[in-house]
Parts: C-alpha cells; sequence; structure tokens
C-alpha cells in the first residue's frame, strides 16, 4: 500500500497519464478479457481467469466517469476490459456495500427525503424558535436539507449541536437558537431513518467500514482523478482505500512550484493543496507510505496547447500572483503588416451588444468551424459560469441553428405534465373542485379529452359560473347563458347542453371514481390515497401515453424529452411509495397527503448522459468536467459572473461558521474563502482547449442595462495588449466575407428579411444579401420564402374593404346601433372585428360593470311601470309606499338573474343587497323630481328598430341609400305646455357622467342626442306607448292637435357616493348630504324658461336637479348647460348628418387602424383588441385620429357652417 502524487498544471497531461498507466497495466496483465483457454475451460474457468489479476479502479466526478471510459476506448490499444472499472465516490461505496453486505435497509431518495424534511417541520412547526414561520416558505426546505447534507457530510451530529449550542461563550445572535432548531430537525429525521432507511450521503459512512473486507478493493490499483476538493467522508472513504489498495495515484492540478511554498489562502492553487496537506496528513495517521510523486509539466511546452497564445496564457495566470508575469509578443512571421496574428486558434475576445447577440454568434462560429475547418460538434465545448442565466437562450438558438448539444444540467421535472396531473387531482379535491385546478387537470393532456373540447367547455363552464360538484351531477347540466331570462340572444352565445354534458362526463369519468374512492373510505391512510392515485393514473392511461410522447420526441430527434417523459413515470411512483412509507398507517388527511406530495414533486430531477457521441458540451465550471476539447467558447464574461461573486449562502453566516470552526464544527467554507477558490475556476476555464479559446461578454443584459467586461478580460488585454476585441451585434455589419458568417440555414430568411429592409432607408444590404435575395426566388424556395419576403413591404395600413364587401358584412340597408357608429369613431378597426367579423372576449358569470348596468335598468324600467299604474299620482305617494315598490321589484328580478346569480353565493348575496339599497335611493331620487316638477315618464326602455318596439329610425346617407338605426331608450318623459308636448329624454348611468359637446361634435358621444330625435320624430308611436301609463293619458286629451318638441336629454346617475364626515350619520342625515350629489342630472336641456320650471318648479339660483343656474333677472345663467331652440334644432340636425357621415364610410368598407387620441385620452386603452390590430405609431401605416380642442364657440361656429352653409 502507498499514496503517490500525480502532480502538474492544467494540460501537463495527468489524465493522459493516468490513461497510458492503465492501459499499458492491463496490456501487461491482461485487460481481464478471457481468452480462448478461458473460454474453453467455461465459465469457471472465465471467472478464475479475472479474479487473477489484480483490479483497477478509476475514480473520478460521477459526471466524468462516461468521458473517461470512452476515452480509454477511443485510444485502440484494448478493444475492452473486465478488471478495470470507472466509478464515481458513490457508485463505488454502493459497490462495496453490495459485496460486503453493508446494506440493511434501502436507501430514502432525494424526493423522499425532501418530503420527510417537510412532514417534521410541520409536525414540529410549535417547537421552533427562529424557523417557525419560515416553515412553509419557498426554498425554505431546501436551505435544511442542504444543512443536514453538509453535516453528514462534515461528519457532524445532533449531539454536536446540542453541544454546541449549549456553550457560554459569545456568540452572533441568534446562533444558538438556530443550533437548537436545527438540532431538533436533524435528530428527528435520524429518528425517522432508524430502522427504516439510510440517507443518501451515509453510504460513505457505510462504506468506510466494509472497505477493508471488500475484494474489489483489496490490493487495487486505484486512480483518483478530477478532484479540487473532498468532504470529511470522502477522506475517510479514500484513508480507508490507503490501507487496503495495493496503491492509491492522486492526481492534483498544482505545479511543483505550489509545493515547494507553505499553503496561502490567496493561492491560485489553494484548493487543490487542501487536498495535498489532508492527503499527506492521512498517511502520517494510517502509517501509510508515500510514494515518489510523479511531476508532470516541468520542462516544454506544455501537450495539451497547440497554440502558443494557450500556452501563454497558462503560464501568464500561473504566474500572476507570484510576480511579474511575460507579456506576450507572437513571432514577426505571424503577424500581418498591421501587427495582429494572422494564424487561426488562440485566444478570441468578443463583445456583444446583449446576451442573445452572444449566443448566436457562438451558434456561428461553431458551424463555421465545423465547416471549414473540419471539426466536429465533439470538439467543440460551451462553458459559463451561470449556465441557468443562458439556457433558455441556448437551447433556443442552438436548435434554430441545428447545432447538438448536450446540457449538463439536471432538469426539473417538477412542471412536467404528469406532476401537474398529480397536483391538480388533490387541489380540485381541497378546492371543491375550483375553476383553476380541474383545468388545469384536463390541460395536461393526459386526461383522454381532445383539447378543443377541454376549450369548449372551459367556455361553458366560465359563461354559466359551475363549480363544486356540480361537476359530478348525475342529472344533465341545463345552464343558461344570458344574464337576464329575456335577454337577447347573441349567435353563438346558446351553447349545445347536451353536448357539453357529454364532453363533462367522458372528462371526469376517471377523476369521479378517485374521487369516490378518496370520499367513502372510511379512515384515510397515505397507502390508502396512494393507491387511489395510482388507480387514477392507470384509468388515465398515463404510462401509454407517456410512452407514445417519447415515440414522437423520438422521431423529432428530441432525445433529452424522451428522457424526462421515461424518467417521469418511475420517479412518480417512487413519490407514491414513500408518502406511504414516510406517513406511515396512521390516518392522514389529503390535506397533508397533498402537501407532502407537492413537496416530493418540487424536487424531482433528471440527470441525463450525452444522448449522442457529436454534440457541443454545455455545461457550467463548477460542475461539468468538460473533456480535451479543441476549441472553448467561454460565454458570459461580465463583471460579477465570472468569477462569480459570492455572498453567504445557507441557514449560517459567514460570522457564525467562523464561530462554529473555532467551536470544533467544520463545515463548508465561508464565502471569503469560496471567493478566492473562484480563481482556480477561472483558470480552469481558460485552460481548457487545445487551438482555440473564444472569450466573450455581453454589453447589455435582456432588459437593456448596461454589464461591464470582467477583469479578466482586462488582465487578458494586458497580457497580449496586440489583442483586438471584436464586437458583434445582432446584425451582420453589412460587408463581404463576414456576412457569410451569418449564412445559417435555420436563420438566414429573417436576417436576410431585415437586412433587405434597409433599401426603403436608402441603404445597401450588403452584396451577400443580394445573394441571398436571389437563393430564396428560387423556384423551389420562393414559397417557403415568400412569407418573409412580404414583410419587405410590410405596412399596417388597412384598405377599404369596398361596398360589395361591406355589405355582406354589414348588410343592405346598413342596419346599425349608435353604440356601433361611436365604436367606428373611436377606431374604425375596433367596429370592424367587434361588428363586422363579430369578435369578442368569451363570456364569464360574474358581475361586471355591463350587467350591473343591466340589472338598474331592468329594476328602473319595472318600478317606473309599477309606480305610473297606481291610482295615485307619483307626486302624492308617501315615501315609504315608493321604497316598498321598488322592494317588490327588487325581490322579483334577483331570482330572474342568469342561474340565480345573486343567490350563488354569500358574496352575491351581499352585492345584491347593496345594489338594493342603491337602487331604493334611486327610489327616493325619482320621487323627489315628480315633486319638484311637471314632467312624467311617457314610456321607458322604448325599443326602436327591433322586434315589438317602434319603427327604426332612418337617416339617409347620399349615395348609399339609407341607414335604419335601432336601440332602446331609457325613459322619456313629457311636459303639457298648451298645444305642445315637451319630450325629454333620460339615460341612466352608473358613474356620473356629462354630455361633452365636443365628443357630440367628433361623433363619439352621440346616442343622447340621436334618442331625442328619435322620441320627437316617432311621436305618434310613442304615444301608443303611453298607453302603459294610464295615469298620465289625461295631460295628452287629443295627442293628434298636440306637437312634440324637444325640451332636452339628460343622463340620471345611479349611485351613491362616498360622504367624508368626521363622524357617524344616521340614514336620513346621509340621505340628505348625498341628496345634492344624487339628485343632479347632466346633459342639455332646452333654454325656456317656462320649460325649465315645469321640470323644477322651485327653480332659483343654482338648480340641485337640473344643470341650470336661474338668475335673479328671472334668466339662465350662462355656465347653465342649456340652449336656445334654434341651436337646439340645429344640433339635432348636425347629429343627423354625423350619423350619416359615419354610416357612409361603414358602407364604404373603411377599417383603418386609427385609434382617437384627445390630450391623454386614447381609444386604445380599454381596447379588447389590440393584441389583434398590433397597432404601433413607430409601424408605417399606423398614427393617431387627433381630435383638436375646440373652444364652444368654435364648434358651433363649425356646426352652423356644416348644417346651413355659414350662417
Amino acid at each position: 500500500m502507498g499514496l503517490r502524487f500525480i502532480i502538474g498544471p492544467a494540460g501537463s497531461g495527468k489524465t493522459r497519464y493516468i490513461i497510458d498507466s492503465v492501459i499499458e497495466g492491463l496490456l501487461r496483465d491482461g485487460p481481464g478479457m478471457p481468452d480462448s483457454a478461458a473460454l474453453a475451460a467455461g465459465p469457471s474457468g472465465v471467472l478464475s481467469g479475472v479474479l487473477s489479476r489484480p483490479p483497477v479502479l478509476i475514480i473520478v466526478p460521477d459526471q466524468a466517469t462516461f468521458q473517461m471510459e470512452k476515452a480509454i476506448l477511443e485510444d485502440g490499444r484494448i478493444s475492452g476490459f473486465m478488471n478495470l472499472q470507472v466509478l464515481g465516490f458513490r457508485r463505488l461505496c454502493l459497490k462495496v456495500l453490495d459485496e460486503t453486505g453493508g446494506i440493511t435497509q434501502p436507501f430514502i431518495t432525494p424526493v423522499g427525503r425532501s418530503m420527510a424534511v417537510q412532514s417534521i417541520l410541520w409536525e414540529h412547526k410549535e417547537q421552533l424558535s427562529v424557523y417557525a414561520p419560515m416553515v412553509n416558505y419557498p426554498g425554505f426546505r431546501e436551505e435544511v436539507i442542504q444543512a443536514l447534507s453538509e453535516f453528514n457530510a462534515y461528519d457532524v451530529s445532533p449531539g454536536d449541536l446540542e453541544i454546541v449550542a449549549a456553550g457560554g461563550e459569545e456568540r452572533p445572535p441568534f446562533l444558538s437558537q438556530k443550533l437548537r432548531d436545527l438540532q431538533l430537525i436533524y435528530r428527528k429525521y435520524t429518528e425517522f431513518l432508524q430502522d427504516n432507511f439510510l440517507d443518501p450521503d451515509d453510504y460513505l459512512k457505510l462504506a468506510v467500514e466494509s472497505i477493508p473486507r471488500s475484494d474489489l478493493l483489496r490490493n487495487a490499483v486505484v486512480w483518483i482523478d478530477g478532484f479540487s476538493g473532498f468532504t470529511p467522508r470522502e477522506y475517510q472513504v479514500i484513508g480507508a482505500m490507503l490501507k487496503t489498495a495495493t496503491q492509491v495515484n492522486l492526481a492534483l492540478c498544482m505545479d511543483r512550484e505550489e509545493i515547494q511554498h507553505p499553503p496561502r489562502e490567496t493561492s491560485l492553487f489553494h484548493p487543490v493543496r487542501e487536498v495535498y496537506e489532508t492527503a499527506l496528513a492521512l498517511c502520517r495517521e494510517n502509517g501509510v507510505p508515500l510514494e515518489d510523486a510523479v511531476i508532470l509539466g516541468q520542462d516544454g511546452a506544455l501537450p495539451r496547447f497547440k497554440h502558443r497564445e494557450l500556452a501563454c496564457l497558462e503560464a501568464a495566470f500561473r504566474s500572476k500572483d507570484r510576480g511579474p508575469w511575460q507579456v506576450f509578443e507572437p513571432p514577426a512571421d505571424c503577424l500581418n503588416p498591421e501587427g495582429i496574428p494572422v494564424a487561426p486558434g488562440g485566444v478570441q475576445l468578443i463583445s456583444t451588444v446583449n446576451l442573445q447577440a452572444e449566443v448566436e454568434f457562438a451558434a456561428r462560429e461553431i458551424l463555421r468551424l465545423v465547416r471549414e475547418q473540419g471539426l466536429r460538434f465533439k470538439d467543440i465545448t460551451v462553458e459559463l459560469r451561470d449556465l441557468q442565466k443562458y439556457k433558455d437562450l441556448i437551447e433556443m438558438v442552438f436548435t434554430d441553428h441545428d447545432i447538438p448539444f448536450f446540457l449538463d444540467l439536471k432538469s426539473s421535472l417538477s412542471h412536467h405534465p404528469l406532476a401537474e396531473l398529480v397536483r391538480s387531482a388533490f387541489d380540485i379535491i381541497l378546492t371543491d373542485f375550483g375553476f383553476d385546478a380541474v383545468f388545469r387537470y384536463l390541460k395536461t393532456d393526459l386526461v383522454p379529452l381532445d383539447r378543443e373540447l377541454v376549450d369548449e367547455l372551459e367556455n361553458y363552464v366560465l359563461a354559466c359560473g359551475i363549480r363544486g360538484k356540480r361537476w359530478l351531477d348525475e342529472e344533465p347540466w341545463q345552464y343558461a347563458m344570458q344574464f337576464l331570462a329575456e335577454d337577447e340572444e347573441q349567435p353563438g352565445a346558446q351553447a349545445d347542453n347536451q353536448r357539453i354534458d357529454a364532453i363533462r362526463r367522458e372528462a371526469m369519468s376517471a377523476f369521479s371514481r378517485f374521487y369516490a374512492m378518496i370520499r367513502n373510505a372510511g379512515e384515510l391512510t397515505a397507502e390508502g390515497i396512494s393507491l387511489a392515485l395510482y388507480d387514477l393514473l392507470m384509468d388515465l392511461g398515463v404510462q401509454e401515453t407517456l410512452a407514445r410522447w417519447q415515440e414522437e420526441c423520438q422521431e423529432r430527434g428530441d432525445l433529452i424529452s424522451v428522457m424526462e417523459h421515461a424518467g417521469i413515470w418511475d420517479k412518480v411512483l417512487e413519490i407514491l411509495e414513500q408518502a406511504a412509507e414516510i406517513l406511515g398507517p396512521r390516518p392522514c388527511d389529503v390535506e397533508t397527503y397533498a402537501l407532502l406530495i407537492n413537496a416530493g414533486l418540487e424536487d424531482m430531477r433528471l440527470g441525463a448522459i450525452p444522448p449522442s457521441l457529436d454534440q457541443v458540451l454545455v455545461g457550467s465550471l463548477d460542475r461539468t468536467r468538460q473533456p480535451e476539447c479543441r476549441v472553448t467558447f467561454l460565454l458570459g464574461a461580465s463583471e460579477g459572473d465570472f468569477p462569480m461573486k459570492h455572498g453567504e449562502r445557507g441557514v449560517f453566516t459567514d460570522e457564525e461558521r467562523e464561530t462554529l470552526l473555532k467551536a470544533g464544527v467544520n463545515l463548508e467554507p465561508s464565502s471569503r474563502l469560496r471567493q478566492l477558490h473562484e480563481e482556480y475556476l477561472v483558470y480552469i476555464a481558460l485552460t481548457r482547449p487545445r487551438d482555440a479559446l473564444y472569450i466573450s461578454y455581453p454589453l447589455g443584459d435582456n432588459d437593456g442595462k448596461a454589464m461591464f467586461p470582467s477583469p479578466v478580460v482586462q488582465w487578458v488585454k494586458s497580457t497580449m495588449p496586440y489583442k483586438e476585441t471584436r464586437f458583434i451585434s445582432t446584425d451582420p455589419p453589412g460587408t463581404y466575407p463576414e456576412d457569410l458568417d451569418y449564412l445559417a440555414a435555420a436563420t438566414v430568411r429573417g436576417v436576410a428579411a431585415r437586412r433587405l429592409s434597409l433599401m426603403r432607408q436608402g441603404i445597401s444590404p450588403g452584396v451577400v444579401w443580394e445573394e441571398v435575395y436571389r437563393w430564396m426566388l428560387d423556384p423551389c424556395r420562393v414559397q417557403q420564402s415568400r412569407k418573409i419576403l412580404s414583410s419587405l413591404g410590410f405596412t399596417n395600413k388597412l384598405e377599404r374593404l369596398g361596398e360589395t364587401l361591406s355589405h355582406t358584412l354589414y348588410g343592405y340597408p346598413l342596419v346599425t346601433s349608435i353604440s356601433r357608429l361611436e365604436r367606428f369613431q373611436q377606431c374604425p378597426f375596433r367596429h370592424f372585428a367587434a361588428d363586422g367579423l363579430g369578435l369578442k372576449q368569451r363570456q364569464v358569470f360574474k358581475l361586471d360593470p355591463l350587467k350591473t348596468g343591466s340589472f338598474f335598468h331592468e329594476a328602473m324600467r319595472e318600478f317606473v311601470r309599477e309606480v305610473s299604474v297606481c291610482e295615485q299620482e307619483v307626486a302624492r305617494m308617501e315615501q315609504e309606499d315608493v321604497l316598498e315598490i321598488m322592494d317588490q321589484v327588487v325581490g322579483k328580478l334577483v331570482p330572474r338573474i342568469q342561474d340565480r346569480l345573486f343567490l350563488s353565493s354569500f358574496r352575491y348575496q351581499y352585492v345584491s343587497n347593496s345594489l338594493g339599497a342603491l337602487l331604493r335611493s334611486s327610489a327616493r331620487v325619482f320621487l323627489e323630481h315628480a315633486r319638484r316638477g311637471d314632467f312624467r315618464p311617457l314610456a321607458v326602455e322604448v325599443p326602436f328598430g327591433l322586434p315589438g318596439g317602434v319603427t327604426p329610425y332612418s337617416v339617409r346617407v347620399p349615395g348609399h341609400g339609407e341607414v335604419l338605426l335601432r336601440g332602446r331608450i331609457d325613459r322619456v318623459d313629457f311636459a303639457r305646455l298648451g298645444s305642445r308636448a315637451y319630450l325629454r329624454v333620460v339615460d341612466y348611468k352608473s358613474s356620473r357622467s356629462k354630455l361633452d359637446l365636443l365628443e357630440v361634435y367628433y361623433g363619439l358621444s352621440l346616442q343622447l342626442l340621436v334618442y331625442l330625435g328619435v322620441a320627437v320624430s316617432k311621436w305618434d308611436e310613442l304615444v301608443e306607448w303611453s298607453a302603459l301609463f294610464p295615469a298620465h293619458m289625461d295631460q295628452l286629451e287629443d295627442p293628434a292637435r298636440v306637437v312634440p318638441y324637444p325640451a332636452g336629454a339628460v343622463y340620471l346617475p345611479i349611485h351613491d357616493p362616498f360622504l367624508k364626515e368626521h363622524g357617524p350619520l344616521d340614514r336620513e342625515e346621509a340621505w340628505l348630504k348625498r341628496k345634492k350629489k344624487n339628485l343632479k342630472m347632466a346633459g342639455l336641456l332646452l333654454e325656456d324658461m317656462d320649460v325649465l320650471k315645469l321640470m323644477d318648479t322651485a327653480a332659483s339660483g343654482y338648480s340641485d336637479i337640473l344643470p341650470v343656474h336661474f338668475t335673479k333677472a328671472g334668466g339662465v345663467g350662462s355656465n347653465s348647460s342649456t340652449v336656445a331652440e334654434t341651436d337646439l334644432e340645429l344640433l339635432l340636425d348636425y347629429v343627423e348628418h354625423k350619423v350619416g357621415q359615419i354610416s357612409a364610410d361603414i358602407i364604404s368598407g373603411r377599417i383603418d387602424i386609427m385609434p382617437f387620441r384627445r390630450n391623454q385620452q386614447i381609444a386604445c386603452t380599454y381596447c379588447e383588441f389590440s393584441p389583434l390590430c398590433t397597432f404601433d405609431v413607430l409601424v408605417d401605416g399606423n398614427e393617431y385620429n387627433t381630435l383638436s380642442n375646440l373652444s364652444r364657440a368654435q364648434i358651433w361656429e363649425e356646426i352652423r357652417s356644416i348644417c346651413r352653409g355659414g350662417e
């Protein structure tokens, strides 16, 4: 037995020396492959031949075992071996334990450990002090597991923690409480494992005791390579091997000069030097002789580096902390006339505009190296310090460029559809069939139901508000989709209930059995729940679906997904088994089981082996053992990332770790020491390749924030001052031959389109892209290129549809509503999308402002009708009578709302009570108006152009015939003055609104005045409606002799404003204070004192029910919302003219994407079609319809100019 060091800097050939030595030994002693004589002797002869030769073991990091085996077989001198084994520490220990019988219980899996720790945290939460509030915090469980693994790896027991926690010396605050909490968790975890499981980290401890009895290591020759540090447990394994094996060879990456000086924390090779010193101590402790070390790389050039710059870089970085290093100057015959090296390879410095440009450059350069220099993909590696930061970009870009690659990163399976299926199955039970849980379950695609059917079912459930156990009803679903039973059915709004019910039953078929098993079980246990869940997975045919997905991914060449789909099934079954074992036979509720299962699902990881022999290896510096390669791309060489800036991690701060170390508890190094060890990782990164090293860094992150190059980049520049940094943008420079690097099949069309678009600005795209354009026009490619080429002339301006197509969309003659015309004025495209194409947002079962308005309108309609048919005139009615009528109306209306919405939950019952109180307030307002004036309702909810209503309002459109308007007027009031009947239109609003004359002028607010015009022009028909109100018929006498005149149009708010008071108010006080805000109408009225006094008989000063100021002289103030009779008629004529103008644009097919903008107000703010139109002022063809601010005088001047030719 003995220990021999193999020492040499990076690139000195340590691994090569090990491979050669092993192969030579196998050739000398025989590789262990049976010869013909042994084969002739039968199995016993083969076995005796193998066992007669000393075993050879190569110990490398777990992720490097495949690489080492591959390198040995690629040597060519041997075709196979049996006496040689390439293992990691974990696999070595497990083989020893399998051989010697040291495993008495099964190992708990990492997922099982996670579940067990979470269970302990929940169970003992009340006993924790510092960590009690953090038990359910995301990530806390992982921190605790990391601490337990650290304790195990560094041979720290719960008793050690208890002793240190009880110590009386001065220490950082909360350290004692932390130690007590961790000691409790650690002890409970150890008790849980006792007689049940072995911890995943226990294999090292058990193997140490078994190695002396193992034939695998007895008289073996052991080679250890690829490590820069070991845990105390691993050192114990090495110590046991030193006493058992014939020889242990330990390869360390450092130079001879390092061991000639005392250890220094700031030394480049300090982490490796610690290994060296600890190994020497193990030899002394165990009485193991130290053999002469093999020192490599002392004389001459290091064998790895084929380019002088790389050798120079290694030597300079190795000596930079030992004094001045030599600045590299290339030989004169390698320089061009400008003094720049022309030999390919060496060190390349690259700066890019952002991370994506950096990855795209690497992809293009990889393809160039393979295409032009004959490299294989396996000769190229990509290294990063923070792989997670670049992971998605690398996957996207390398896939687009058809570069085979392997990400050396354990992939999380927590978001796999099967994991989501398990989660959502329990969430359905725990949330009582909550909408999100049900459709997360259905959208995993593991439920045998077509996704289109799932979408159809989702729309129905959203519209009808289905939840709870109605999903499992035996009765068929028959739900209404209209808010009010009397509402008009919109096209497509009525669902096929029978079809939907069939889809529902198919969707819930398997789950209903699972639900019954859970709910009908007498006393639930974890084992029972696991079995029920397993039955659900089998009923759904999950295993068969995963197998089908594997085949589909195999056909696409997505081998990583193949491994994920193959591994997830066993992982989930493992979780179910371990959940049953962890929770045991005691009773268990669904919530506890679900929380535990979720903890396991979150920690599912899958480590994959490279699925191909020829691919680019992408890995992180701290995990991946990169194979010997020819070219390395070092991405992300930015300040703070390379070297990485370390902070405190884990449950202990650096100060606490120092305190524990003084108390005899040795744990992982502090962040300060880890920061110093980053230099070693930088050294390893710079010395990987043989031929070329690309060091790149982005100048900006994904959000455009500035980034700066790493200090390593500055150091490289100082070592090689002649090096120039190439700047790479996202687009090619437009010069030949540089543009040739951008010719990747997956992206060439998109890049060509961007370059060719420069021609619109008068800029030449470059000769390369002119040739690409001709290539794209080739008959065999033009169809594929057509969409890309069409983008060159892209404009977001839409041409008119034409009258024929317009008639097809909107019908002839055009039948429309005022709200549609106003929508057209807001943006023609919005009108086209909503009213031409019929697009709409999906219906949701909830009380939104639109439905609230419908409820108010229906309630006020019924209320006014009930009041008007009373024998007693409304002005003489008592307040209590009016409120009672309103209560009766609301009481009848609430059950008629869509599927009894207001009765579906306590929340909606509260909402209905609140709306009822608001309507009671509106009833009081109605009564107050009746008492103060002589105007009375003539008709309510008057439909025109609709079935059962008055005839449509016809407007002549020059050149296009006529347009027919339809709609519904909330209320028409009237008052008799001589032979005139003055009409006032009232529109209910749930918030305060005003009639803006500028919006009327621009056609954005036409409804109120058009309704007034309809009321006047449809007088005779309206009179028939007045038969509904016999209490007011006596005022009409002979309707034929009464001439209708417009009295105005107003908004009546239905709302209950908040009051700011210093103390509580009783109901009557509150009403009196709200009265002034609630009563006042807003709109436009006829400036006629006689008519105004019919509206407010107590007219004086500022009216509290009308937007009018009555002067002392008996007139109307200038700030009143009134107009003279001639002006009101003129305004009605203008509104009719505007309706015709808008209708003409609609009929002619105008669909411009041109939203209006007025000051800060734009039509896009609440538009639901923004994702469809993609309006952008930076895109050609898109601009706002900017509305100028005109004074009131200017507006009237324009109106007169249009209607009277300038009078």
